[in-house]
């Protein structure tokens, strides 16, 4: 009988690790629906289209921090020790580590979840329309700016394990043109 316990946890256990590489591998929804409103080039740039589009924008940016691993404190502590240095091959170390590319893409990522809620704030509020409008399109600025070194965030997802395709990362030019938009929209009060 334990034989065939032990057979069947090691069954289990194939089991889950290919859905769970399956489930990291396959195309996630919320990349899609951004993309798609990213390439048509029929999106709507209104209010109410843009509301749609941050917040499509900021589940796809908490769904990727959801999805990325985290550093342990220990990690957190040996990346603060490597930055601490003049020398470059501890530097060189030190960004070609998977520690580092967890770090930046959390720090991407965190930078957008956070910029898209302030746009959502305030697209609710009911201060005044150009003081509203100056704040939005700031903060998709500070969105596009977050996403400016897209080569580099394909590359650190690489390295942090996170399926760049199935988040469709490659596609982040296009995302920051059609952020670039809205930001365009919202001062010109459409």
């Amino acid at each position: 009988m334990k034989g065939n316990s032990a057979v069947f946890y090691i069954l289990a256990m194939v089991i889950l690790q290919s859905l769970m590489s399956y489930a990291q591998e396959s195309e996630r929804p919320i990349a899609r629906e951004l993309v798609s409103i990213t390439l048509n080039p029929g999106s709507d740039y209104t209010k109410p289209g843009r509301a749609k589009f941050v917040a499509v924008l900021s589940s796809y940016c908490t769904e990727i921090l959801n999805a990325l691993p985290t550093n342990t404190p220990n990690e957190d502590d040996w990346l603060a020790a490597e930055a601490n240095t003049t020398d470059t091959q501890k530097i060189r170390r030190l960004v070609l580590s998977p520690e580092w590319s967890r770090h930046e893409l959390k720090t991407v990522f965190e930078g957008c979840r956070e910029s898209t809620a302030n746009i959502l704030r305030a697209q609710k509020s009911s201060g005044k329309d150009d003081t509203v409008a100056r704040y939005e399109a700031a903060e998709l600025l500070r969105v596009v700016i977050n996403f400016n070194d897209s080569n580099n965030i394909v590359t650190y997802a690489s390295q942090a394990g996170l399926n760049s395709t199935a988040w469709k990362l490659d596609f982040l030019g296009s995302i920051k043109r059609a952020i670039l938009v809205a930001a365009l929209r919202t001062l010109e009060n459409k």
